[in-house]
């Protein structure tokens, strides 16, 4: 089960949450593990000066760092002819 919390105080926010996403003007700068993190990373993102959403290229965007999660694949995708 998951909860969206959406908030500006990042000391509620480090405090709440597990992981945390951050936008700025729509577009995501990145998601965060709450521990691992500190204000002035998360303020940096909030302003656009920090993008960590193509860090790592290998992993969908809006899945934490330290996940296992794989995207879909479609149906078709992976079966030999």
């Amino acid at each position: 089960m998951g909860i969206l919390f959406v908030g500006e105080d990042l000391d509620v926010m480090l405090a709440l949450c597990d992981k945390i996403m951050v936008l700025c003007h729509g577009r995501m700068m990145g998601v965060v593990h709450a521990h691992k993190t500190s204000k002035e990373e998360l303020g940096l993102m909030m302003t656009g000066a920090l993008d960590l959403s193509n860090k790592y290229e290998d992993k969908p965007a809006g899945i934490a760092r330290d996940t296992n999660i794989v995207p879909d694949q479609p149906e078709d995708e992976g079966k030999e002819a």
